[in-house]
């Protein structure tokens, strides 16, 4: 009760309520005033004043009514419910999207209807059942994703407190929600037991739990439950298709299920790992999970993303690398036609294979639909609208995908990106501070900040010193290799560009644009043979 009272207070606050209650009555008292002093002056009827004093009393709950339904916005009066926290409108498919100018951050003030899921403990006496508590958690927080009336962070966000001492209100403040879910997973021979509890974390209120002991085949069932449970007490509205979606398996083989989950791990860019690297890790984990469950349409999905962007890349140009992103995107479409991640994986191949954005963009837009929290979905369409000079609708999109993974660092990265292609460098000085905030060993953005300046300034001594400071063990796909090579090109130290060139033994080396073009040779690698040739046709060798 005390919980259902706090929040209504601040949503009184929210909706500027309070405020106009206080402007009402000062303005009220003023008219007030006037009408008492300057009517018997004019010799107007009493009946007049007394009148003025019942339209002014009578027209306060008028005023409050109306400033709880309607707000003003720089766009003019607008209904309260289509305005975003950040002031922003809301998008013709009825989900928040963020304002253009504003910066990357936490939401100043978190929608009711928002919710964290952070990871499950694992209770288990097999610290093996670690990606089991990982595939229940996952599942909760996918199913409630596919419920447009909630705001809900994803994934790669919440990982991050996995460990460590959690303190909810500021974890809430970090990811710009009102209530946090904690749970706990324990498995015992083909039992499980999963307790989970709602918190509001603006007041500390115990909003709901429930403990849940089944048989391990009710497992998905238990996970559907409880995500509708969690939909109820946060009072969001449920259409009979989400509800529907609650109640799909993604799979009825388990073991199927925690082989997906450590795929996922590794897809994730960090501004740590080698891409290249996980997808090789992850993708026979994938393929182990579609033998054991051929119908296992999410492994598909996840499949077809990670062949995609080896192509894409320039990991694999082969054609055949390309036909699998199809043949896995397409299959997974053919077992479930309304999959969110499918519609995406098929979106993601048209744009890496062909450029074909506006069929991407169709695909992305049916993503949304299924999976309106799913912030890649925006985050694809952001990186479209930038291909296509639309870039007031990417900075929106991509900071509506930051606003649903905030500690997401390729959703910063991606900003990052779109500021500084416009000079915008305040803004994008800003994302690499939080980046390197969530992540300090993402070496790219001190890398970026040094580029900023040589963008602004053309000199290359301040690339140079964040170079000195990048550990040499610090190399991912021979990426900070390129920008040390390229640098001491630009400065015509071929000898210094040499020296660099034979310390790696890399025959191809990441591109990612911190000091060039990324893709200019359409793959985002460059080969040792490029940089031997630039070296030679500097020193004015042309054998």
């Amino acid at each position: 009760m005390a919980s259902k009272r706090g929040n209504f207070f601040a949503e009184l606050k929210r909706r500027k309520v309070y405020r106009v209650a206080v402007a009402y009555a000062v303005v009220a008292w003023l008219l007030a005033q006037i009408t008492t002093q300057v009517f018997p002056f004019f010799e107007i009827p009493n009946w007049a004043v007394r009148l003025v004093i019942c339209l002014l009393a009578l027209g306060f709950p008028v005023a409050l009514l109306l400033s709880w339904a309607f707000d003003l916005t720089p766009q003019g009066i607008k209904r309260t419910e289509d305005i975003a926290d950040d002031g922003s409108l809301a998008s013709a498919t009825g989900r928040s999207v963020p304002s253009p100018t504003r910066l990357s951050g936490p939401q100043p003030f978190a929608p009711e209807k928002s919710i964290a899921v952070l990871p499950f403990e694992n209770l288990s006496d097999d610290r093996e059942n670690t990606y089991f508590a990982d595939g229940v958690h996952d599942d909760i927080l996918t199913s409630l994703a596919k419920i447009a009336d909630l705001k809900v962070i994803s994934r790669t966000s919440v990982q991050q407190y996995k460990t460590g001492v959690r303190n909810l209100r500021e974890i809430a403040r970090a990811l710009g929600v009102a209530h946090i879910l904690e749970g706990t997973v324990r498995r015992f021979g083909n039992r499980v037991r999963v307790n989970a509890q709602l918190i509001n974390a603006q007041t500390d209120a115990h909003v709901w739990g429930d403990s849940f002991d089944r048989d391990l085949t009710d497992l998905f069932a238990i996970q559907s439950e409880l995500a509708e449970q969690i939909t109820n007490a946060l009072r969001a509205r449920l259409s009979p298709q989400e509800k529907a979606q609650l109640q799909m398996r993604p799979t009825s083989d388990l073991e199927a299920y925690d082989l997906y989950t450590r795929a996922r791990t590794f897809f994730q860019w960090s501004g740590i790992g080698d891409a290249q690297e996980n997808g090789q890790k992850a993708l026979p984990l994938l393929q182990q999970a579609i033998e054991r469950d051929s119908n296992f349409a999410l492994a598909y999905c996840l499949a077809s993303r990670i062949h995609a962007e080896f192509y894409w890349f320039g990991h694999d140009k082969r054609p055949a690398r390309l036909a699998q992103a199809r043949t896995a995107a397409e299959t997974a479409l053919r077992l479930q036609p309304d999959l969110g991640d499918a519609h995406l994986a098929l979106g993601f191949y048209h744009y890496y294979a062909g450029r074909d954005y506006d069929r991407a963009r169709r695909e992305f837009a049916l993503a949304s639909g299924a999976t309106p929290n799913d912030s890649e979905v925006p985050g694809g369409i952001g990186v479209i609208d930038r291909r296509q000079g639309r870039w007031e609708e990417a900075i929106a999109n991509l900071e509506r995908a930051r606003q649903l993974d905030p500690r997401n660092v390729a959703a910063i990265w991606n900003l990052l990106e779109t500021y500084s292609y416009l000079g915008r460098y305040p803004e994008a000085e800003h994302a690499i501070k939080d980046g390197l905030e969530i992540s300090p060993d993402a070496h790219f953005f001190s890398l970026a900040r040094a580029a900023l300046s040589l963008r602004k300034n053309g000199e290359t001594d301040g690339m140079r010193a964040a170079l000195r400071e990048v550990p040499a063990t610090f190399d991912p796909g021979g990426a900070v290799s390129t920008i040390a090579i390229r640098i001491s090109l630009m400065r015509k130290d071929y000898d210094e560009a040499e020296h660099r060139l034979l310390n790696s033994r890399r025959e191809r080396f990441n591109d990612n644009g911190l000091s060039g073009v990324a893709g200019a040779l359409d793959g985002y690698t460059v080969p040792r043979s490029w940089y031997h040739g630039l070296i030679a046709k500097g020193r004015g060798d042309t054998t």
